[in-house]
């Protein structure tokens, strides 16, 4: 028998359908809330531009990167930034849509994710994390 402990209880509504975090980001310190998806399809953490813009970054100075979905595809500039959600404050690089009419915020599995203990037991909708 596996026992595993965690540091971090969060409960969610089935009604979202998705897992959504209350997220806080920065530069020197998390300044800018918003709420995030958990996407473990998700490469990495893609957030809209406009937060990136509220923390200060020139999002066009970032390392660029161009993803490609099932549904099309989109530009976005990563920047080193750091990330809190459920307590637990990580630091991270992040990418940030070119284009403003993005609208998806995901935290995904590199840089956030593959950074965690996470636990699901989605029939109770709860979630369990701590730092690894």
């Amino acid at each position: 028998m596996h026992s595993l402990s965690f540091d971090f209880h969060h409960e969610y509504s089935k009604a979202d359908v998705a897992i959504w975090l209350d997220v806080s980001i920065g530069t020197v310190a998390p300044s800018v809330q918003f709420r995030a998806k958990i996407d473990t399809g998700a490469d990495f953490c893609i957030f809209q531009r406009q937060y990136g813009e509220l923390i200060g970054l020139d999002i066009e100075s970032g390392l660029p990167k161009r993803f490609e979905t099932a549904t099309g595809s989109f530009d976005t500039y990563g920047h080193a930034i750091l990330i809190e959600a459920c307590s637990v404050r990580l630091e991270t690089t992040a990418y940030f849509a070119k284009d403003l009419t993005f609208s998806k915020n995901v935290l995904g599995l590199i840089g956030w994710i593959d950074r965690l203990r996470l636990g699901l037991e989605h029939h109770s909708c709860a979630l369990y994390l701590n730092r690894l």
